[in-house]
């Protein structure tokens, strides 16, 4: 066991001033016991305990946000009406560059960000460091671009995102993203993203991964859904085949459940918004897999 390598700190019996360092084992009698041995085995015994514990209790892993910030044009006090081309990205980060989870997360990150300057990005394209700089000058040479050839037109752009931590207990890592875009139209974009990875691994859990039945998922999502857009669905909204309900794109654990979040367009018209909510584990235990059983129980 680990904690005998720490014997040497543990406290000392006392010395007989008589023959030897130590009483002979023949001649501890009870009272010696009682008094010395006994209070010292227990002492062992919880210093082992508590040191096997703090081993196989998994950590947190230290998430950050970090920022990529830029701007160009007349951005002192930026309008629909003004010429000014913004990105203010917050994104998550692992804070150890040996941590299984340090590249997985940042690829997934990266995506989101690549994926609001430019929609028409394929997303097997995992970008880096330098592809999505590439995508940053793309973004403010168009702007400047449409100002060269408008310069009467309005033409702000920006693109914004932030980043939340849903759960971190050192077994599964949940992690959440919004973003936001406008570069003119109707109306601005909102994108969502959410992932769980293991811990451990770095591996990324799927839906499939915790629940056995996807389809009896689902059913119970869209009564989550009904109940969440119940505004929508009371003035006539419903899902019919051009808009049919599916388990959405941006999904994860929490320590209470699964989280879900649709976007505008995913399975309703832009003007529904989106939707968030978490289905309890208790709710869908009779789907969870084995290995997801003992959540109901916490």
């Amino acid at each position: 066991m680990g904690c005998f390598r720490n014997a040497r700190n543990m406290p000392q019996l006392p010395r007989w001033k008589s023959k030897g360092n130590y009483p002979p084992l023949q001649g501890i009698n009870k009272t010696t016991f009682m008094k010395y041995l006994l209070p010292l085995l227990i002492l062992v015994f919880f210093a082992c305990s508590n040191e096997q514990a703090a081993e196989e209790t998994p950590q947190p892993v230290e998430v950050i946000s970090k920022t990529l910030e830029k701007q160009s044009g007349d951005c002192d006090d930026p309008t629909p009406e003004s010429k000014c081309a913004e990105v203010k990205f917050s994104y998550p980060a692992i804070n150890d560059d040996k941590h299984p989870l340090k590249e997985p997360v940042e690829m997934w990150a990266y995506s989101f960000m690549a994926s609001l300057l430019d929609p028409t990005a394929p997303a097997e394209e995992i970008p880096d460091d330098q592809s999505l700089q590439h995508l940053f000058d793309d973004f403010f040479s168009m702007h400047k671009e449409l100002v060269e050839e408008f310069p009467e037109a309005p033409a702000w752009y920006t693109v914004e995102s932030s980043d939340t931590v849903l759960l971190n207990d050192g077994k599964v890592l949940s992690l959440a993203m919004s973003g936001y875009s406008y570069t003119g139209g109707a109306h601005p974009n909102y994108i969502l993203a959410a992932a769980s990875f293991d811990a451990q691994t770095g591996r990324r859990i799927e839906l499939s991964d915790v629940v056995s039945d996807l389809d009896a998922l689902a059913k119970i999502a869209e009564q989550y859904y009904r109940e969440e857009k119940a505004e929508a669905f009371e003035e006539g909204f419903d899902f019919d085949p051009d808009w049919p309900f599916v388990l959405p794109s941006a999904s994860a654990l929490t320590a209470e459940g699964i989280y879900m979040a649709y976007m505008p367009y995913e399975v309703a018209p832009y003007a529904v918004g989106s939707a968030e909510f978490v289905i309890p584990f208790s709710e869908i235990k009779d789907l969870l897999k084995p290995a997801w059983q003992p959540k109901v129980v916490q």
